[in-house]
């Protein structure tokens, strides 16, 4: 029997398709996420804070990370040990829940359906942050070390960060409230410094509502200026003695509060450049502009020859640097200008001129 064209085509297609050769299996895709960034710790007195950024990638440099929590590790009682024994060995003080990630193809401005999980955590590569208390009989001469990882949603534990060691010895004490003072610029704080043989650093923070630490490194020389002077509006500080051990900062419990509210009660710089120009029943009077940043205006002081003390002419501040004084020709009169700003202080009068009317 004759087999057709299309039919011997069929047969070795098939013949070539069984013929293929299988490659080998491809290994499963392994999610794992990256270890926790910027892993520091802050103490103060008996408190530890540590810090980290929530992985946003997986160790392949794939994102979003595959991870559902952040976890961190301590153990005091191991000399030095590595991640991996701080993690098996030590005891976990916290963890941070980790929001799954935002649907990239997902409008922004579309409202999560009734009934979705809150988003309880923070998102990938935000700040998490965990905190413990240390013991208040811990031997002065361990360190307590810290680690933290990450986890993927199925328990898959990611890359460890670096260790974090912390002096267990004891804080400094509490310093004293620093004293306030204000100009027209800043608030200034000074403090007793300390009067031991290796004096102590101290750090400023702003605690009108949050702790905001103001200092990049611990200050010495008792005297600290906050350039955010805001009048009418109060701010609160505090301050702490740092220890520093080795490459590790402990700072003590906080002072107590002191506020301030400053009040606005400097004056402008007093005018300058004050001239006058005679006119027929009339004198024109210019002056240089006062350089103030909340200048309400100006104020125009004139005296006649019959008059015992100077009278405003304007009862208004106005915010121009001319004003025509319509006068009787003939008659002298004296001018000066005063500046004003809109707390209502008055700066001193300019230099006083003189002139007639034509």
């Amino acid at each position: 029997m004759r087999r057709t064209i299309p039919g011997l085509l069929a047969v070795l297609l098939l013949a070539a398709t069984g013929c293929g050769k299988k490659g080998p299996p491809l290994p499963p895709l392994v999610r794992v996420p990256a270890a926790p960034a910027s892993f520091s710790a802050l103490r103060q007195g008996s408190r530890v804070t540590l810090r980290f950024a929530v992985p946003s990638t997986n160790i392949d440099g794939r994102s979003p990370a595959d991870v559902a929590r952040v976890e961190v590790f301590a153990t005091s009682d191991l000399g030095t040990p590595t991640a991996e024994d701080v993690i098996l060995r030590g005891t976990k003080i916290g963890s941070v829940l980790v929001n799954p990630p935002a649907d990239p193809d997902a409008p922004a401005e579309v409202v999560p359906p009734t009934g979705a999980a809150p988003r309880t955590g923070v998102d990938q590569g935000a700040e998490g942050v965990v905190s413990e208390t240390l013991p208040a009989n811990a031997p002065a001469d361990q360190l307590r070390s810290y680690v933290a990882v990450a986890f993927s949603p199925r328990g898959r534990r990611g890359v460890a960060s670096n260790a974090v060691l912390v002096p267990m010895v004891p804080a400094p004490p509490a310093p004293a409230a620093p004293a306030l003072a204000y100009d027209a610029a800043r608030v200034t704080m000074t403090w007793q410094r300390d009067a031991g043989v290796s004096p102590l650093g101290v750090h400023v923070y702003d605690v009108t509502t949050t702790d905001a630490r103001l200092t990049t490194t611990a200050v010495t020389d008792g005297r600290f200026v906050d350039p955010r002077l805001e009048f009418g509006v109060e701010r609160c500080y505090a301050t702490r003695l740092v220890l520093t051990v080795g490459a590790t900062s402990i700072e003590s419990e906080p002072s107590s509060r002191a506020c301030i509210t400053p009040r606005d009660t400097f004056p402008p710089e007093a005018p300058t450049g004050l001239n006058a120009v005679p006119e027929v029943g009339a004198v024109s009077l210019i002056w240089n502009p006062v350089d103030v940043e909340d200048l309400a205006g100006y104020l125009v002081l004139r005296t006649m020859a019959s008059e015992a003390a100077p009278r405003v002419l304007n009862e208004t501040p106005i915010p121009d640097t001319t004003y025509r004084d319509l006068v009787v020709s003939g008659v002298q009169a004296h001018y000066a200008i005063v500046a004003v700003d809109k707390a209502g202080n008055r700066s001193a009068p300019s230099t006083a001129i003189e002139e007639t009317a034509r």
